[in-house]
């Protein structure tokens, strides 16, 4: 007979199994509930080399007008304009974007994140992106406007949410399994042991739906409607 892989959940209190080879989900009791982790292996997992955390400024030439915080009025390298509200530079989509930030990471601060995200500000803006399932509303929380630094963290906090339940039933077999293997490789990435064991016993996150692809690449403008920001990852 097949052997089944067991995940748990966080804030369940009843767990079907579905029929799948991959994962398979065991009845829990209240008091044993959990977040969504894969089986323990006999084999050792070795722990991976540094990486580095957050993000950096990559730096544009003085001849670029967004080094002085102003707005380009051309399109992103995705092909996205808007003809009436821009992203800020630091936000801009791009293949080469202003920053180097891996959504996995929490992002640190700085002046310059206090700056309107878009011109003109806004005091929300929405986000999508391809493969999760729901849109992302970011708030404005310390002025009147969302800044920077509100999607940035605000990005963090709602794809280190724990996986529910339903959104795991949702999902596709393939994209289980592609879910399933981004959840080993973000705790993989940790030398530390206690990191390592503190992440991987923290089970499946929404971050995981993005299968992988957790490098920022900026937000751009759907080609038609205005009101959706699209986020770029790779």
């Amino acid at each position: 007979m097949p052997s089944f892989k067991k995940v748990r959940f966080s804030k369940t209190s009843t767990v079907v199994a579905p029929a799948t080879p991959a994962l398979s989900i065991g009845s829990l009791s209240g008091s044993s509930n959990g977040p969504i982790t894969p089986p323990n292996y006999t084999t050792t997992l070795p722990l991976p080399g540094p990486t580095p955390y957050g993000y950096t400024y990559q730096g544009k030439s003085r001849s670029d007008p967004r080094s002085q915080y102003g707005y380009s009025k051309s399109s992103s390298s995705y092909g996205y304009s808007a003809p009436s509200i821009q992203a800020h530079p630091y936000l801009e989509g791009s293949s080469r974007p202003a920053i180097s930030y891996n959504l996995l990471d929490a992002p640190s601060t700085a002046t310059a994140h206090m700056e309107p995200a878009t011109n003109p500000p806004l005091p929300s803006i929405i986000l999508q992106a391809h493969h999760l399932p729901w849109h992302i509303r970011i708030i404005a929380t310390r002025r009147t406007y969302v800044t920077v630094w509100d999607v940035l963290e605000q990005l963090y906090s709602t794809l280190r949410s724990y996986l529910t339940q339903p959104e795991y039933e949702a999902m596709r077999h393939s994209e289980r399994e592609r879910a399933t293997s981004a959840y080993e490789q973000r705790y993989r990435r940790f030398r530390s042991r206690t990191e390592y064991n503190t992440e991987k016993a923290g089970g499946m996150r929404r971050v995981d739906l993005l299968f992988g692809r957790t490098t920022f690449y900026g937000l751009s403008k759907p080609q038609q409607g205005y009101d959706v920001w699209v986020l770029n990852t790779g």
